[in-house]
């Protein structure tokens, strides 16, 4: 009885060995968006490389992991790289998969959506002449 007791607590303690990993493992792939991220700030933590923040990007584009989570659609997935919102769970690749050249055209395309977001406006020409006197356009007009 007792050899029987024992066999059923060393299963029981591998069995649940056996599917630690596997939440553990989740845990490592994903990552929680807190107030003031950004994917530049997210890559330098998680992958120790700013500059690999398309990789994470790319990998979400489709749908964050709780996107069942949020009513909005703009929070359910990543297609601006610059708008990230705070609770969305990202997915952390754990091998780099983009080229040099995807890296690129990912950089391009972000591009295009921050000037959508910060569209370039000309400064205005300062003008050195000094305003008229406005008493004098009254005047005038009552001649």
């Amino acid at each position: 009885m007792r050899n029987k007791l024992f066999f059923l607590i060393i299963f029981c303690v591998l069995f649940a060995f056996l599917f630690t990993p596997v939440t553990s493992f989740a845990q490592q792939d994903t990552y929680e968006v807190v107030k003031g991220d950004c994917l530049w700030k997210i890559s330098k933590k998680e992958l120790k490389d700013g500059k690999l923040w398309p990789e994470i990007w790319a990998l979400n584009k489709d749908g964050v992991v709780n996107k069942d989570k949020f009513d909005k659609e703009k929070h359910k997935t990543i297609k601006n790289p610059n708008l990230i919102y705070p609770t969305q769970i990202l997915r952390i690749p754990k091998t780099l998969k983009l080229s040099q050249a995807e890296l690129k055209d990912a950089y391009k395309e972000a591009k295009k959506y921050w000037r959508k977001m910060h569209p370039w406006k000309p400064k205005k020409e300062e003008t050195t002449e000094k305003p008229k006197d406005e008493p004098v356009k009254k005047e005038e007009k009552k001649n």
